[in-house]
């Protein structure tokens, strides 16, 4: 158990509980060696009469440290061996409590739940999952169908700039960890103008030449990230 991991903290939703989310955040814990911290944000809903806003934001405190409480019996239950604790805060926006809940308790991923929607074989995050993402402090994962036991593969996307390069030393740090593998993905998209114009340079096209340029920083990044992790290029 390492004990200066930062926790991870699991956003639980009570009108549409998953447990796939709770199941994602135990399989990184495991290959961490992080506590697990249960949270949820319950709604502050301005009433007219400040005594009355005050009496039902109680009841929605207690109602939520009820939740978290019966979450986290089942955790211990479970005999997973992962420390668990509990943590909610109110806000009117469920987005913005549960950033200032990452930050107090200095999460290092924080992990949600997918959206109700489905199509094509996709999963889209939640829509406060989606808000969350923007501006988290911290990493955020999302929890989609069924949840493996332990980290076996993981996937990371690549771009040639410094968070590029920093996410991909955090996934083959991670797969070190927990004996995983690493498929490291990098996009050529579409250049901006080149619904204009398509030079050539030396026989080349422009988006050839960028396609060329994002393999071989892939590449590269790839080779000094590995460490005791196995990390397979794919451009795409």
């Amino acid at each position: 158990m390492n004990e200066t991991a930062a926790p991870i903290l699991v956003a639980l939703d009570p009108g549409s509980p998953c447990a796939a989310t709770e199941q994602l955040a135990l399989a990184f814990a495991r290959a961490t060696g992080a506590e697990v911290v249960l949270a949820t944000v319950f709604p502050i809903i301005p009433l007219r009469s400040y005594v009355h806003s005050r009496h039902y934001e109680r009841l929605l405190h207690e109602e939520a440290d009820r939740l978290l409480e019966s979450r986290a019996v089942r955790w211990r239950a479970a005999g997973t061996g992962i420390p668990v604790r509990t943590a909610c805060t109110g806000s009117a926006s469920a987005a913005r409590g549960l950033h200032a809940l990452a930050r107090e308790q200095g999460a290092a991923l924080v992990v949600v739940g997918p959206s109700h929607r489905r199509g094509a074989g996709w999963t889209f995050p939640g829509p406060m999952g989606t808000r969350f993402a923007h501006g988290a402090p911290c990493p955020v994962a999302i929890a989609v169908g069924r949840v493996p036991e332990r980290l076996e593969r993981i996937g990371v996307a690549f771009a040639p700039t410094d968070e590029g390069r920093a996410a991909l030393r955090a996934t083959a740090a991670l797969a070190g960890r927990c004996g995983a593998v690493v498929r490291a993905i990098s996009v050529a998209g579409a250049l901006p103008w080149m619904d204009v114009t398509l030079p050539e340079f030396d026989g080349a096209t422009l988006p050839e030449l960028y396609a060329g340029h994002l393999a071989y920083e892939l590449e590269a990044a790839a080779r000094a990230s590995r460490g005791d992790a196995a990390i397979t290029p794919h451009s795409t």
